[in-house]
């Protein structure tokens, strides 16, 4: 591994250091940004299109957030190195991609998502969600590595963990269903206690809508919440974002903050708790196996064991009794252990080896064709939408 002056591009002397801690600053620039944030979540839950402003301020006030990056003197390259997955902190003479933009692009994605995402929800719920995890979580994420002269696959942890990894992941998601499973029938006892239980209804207005899904839609909306909201959701945020905010503020610090984030982007209030566990475990799993697709594959488990729930049960947007709950709970959490014992035995080896420094690519500028490309086909792909399906007129109809 190069020393922490020396750049791993020409070779020159000439890095200046650069890690930004959690300061003053831009720890109060991104509470209120995140301020700003809930309060768009709940204007959306209360139906008033006026949230989109709140998320604009969050995002104006996102981009204040500061950061460093070390640049070579000499030609002008950031470097970029990751920490050794699990460490309590990364070292702090390490070189870190501690200046990648986490935060606007969660604000740009969560605007893009109530815009563009609703318009096609709106025209289509099966399609619509294809549409959303693709053009705005999963692109939008590579294509800001990218501009920032990174190799995207590399930076984001695309890489191969095994067979055995996976395996493992998916056993652990298997067993953490129903764990997340009593923490929302907690958090739902809670809000009605509270007096919200006006609240918990609306958080089973997406649960009412995919129900009534039949046929080659339903098999069409189970495919883009189990394979196209894993894959674009995870890049986004245990890809681009925990590797930013990790290098930036630590490992537990950037594992909070996403699980947050995560939960928040859901825009479900009720639910928040299990949502933030589950961006917890996928975390924890693609930092072990130094690989994006443990959480890729074990959130397209449980996405999957939700579908089949929804389909296979008589009224899925009723909580079953706390005893019962419960004692599925107990069953998840011995299939949890036998799953993480499996899952560190797969992941030893990978565990052990020394991190690899994120390089910069050689000609940044390339990018811009990328994202002028996948601008392009988004808008063609929303527009074929809007025109098959007639969403003008499904909007008017709301508006109303």
């Amino acid at each position: 591994m190069p020393s922490t002056r020396t750049c791993p591009s020409c070779g020159a002397n000439a890095l200046a250091p650069a890690r930004a801690p959690l300061t003053a600053l831009p720890a109060v620039t991104f509470s209120l940004a995140l301020v700003a944030s809930i309060v768009a979540l709940y204007r959306v839950a209360l139906g008033d299109l006026g949230a989109v402003a709140y998320a604009v301020l969050a995002a104006a006030l996102a981009s204040f957030i500061p950061a460093r990056v070390p640049t070579c003197a000499a030609c002008r390259m950031r470097v970029v190195a990751l920490p050794p997955p699990l460490s309590p902190d990364p070292p702090r003479g390490l070189k870190v991609a501690a200046s990648q933009p986490a935060f606007t692009l969660f604000l740009v994605c969560l605007m893009l998502f109530l815009s563009l995402g609703t318009v096609a929800q709106v025209a289509n719920v099966e399609w619509g969600l294809w549409y959303s995890e693709v053009f705005l979580f999963l692109a939008p994420a590579l294509l800001f590595a990218r501009l920032a002269g990174l190799d995207a696959r590399r930076f984001v942890r695309w890489e191969w963990p095994g067979a055995l990894v996976l395996v493992a992941a998916a056993l652990v998601a298997v067993g953490n269903f129903p764990l997340v499973n009593l923490v929302v029938v907690l958090s739902h006892k809670g809000f009605d206690a509270a007096g919200l239980s006006w609240l918990v209804e609306k958080s089973n207005v997406a649960v009412k809508l995919l129900e009534q899904l039949g046929g080659a839609r339903a098999a069409i909306a189970v495919s883009a919440v189990s394979l196209a909201a894993p894959l674009g959701e995870e890049t986004l945020f245990r890809g681009f974002m925990l590797t930013t905010l990790r290098a930036r503020y630590g490992t537990a610090w950037a594992i909070a903050i996403v699980a947050v984030l995560f939960a928040a982007l859901h825009l479900d209030l009720v639910n928040f708790l299990g949502l933030a566990e589950l961006a917890v475990v996928f975390a924890l799993l693609s930092l072990r196996a130094r690989s994006l697709w443990a959480a890729v594959v074990a959130h397209g488990v449980h996405n999957f064991a939700s579908s089949v729930v929804l389909y296979t049960t008589s009224e899925p947007d009723k909580d079953p009794p706390l005893a019962e709950a419960f004692a599925w709970a107990l069953a998840g959490a011995a299939c949890v252990a036998v799953g993480v014992w499996l899952f560190r035995l797969a992941t030893r080896e990978r565990a052990s080896r020394p991190p690899e420094p994120v390089r910069p690519l050689a000609s940044p500028a390339k990018g811009w064709t990328a994202v002028a490309a996948v601008v392009a086909l988004g808008i063609a792909c929303l527009g074929l939408l809007v025109w098959k399906f007639d969403a003008l007129a499904s909007l008017s109809r709301l508006a109303r």
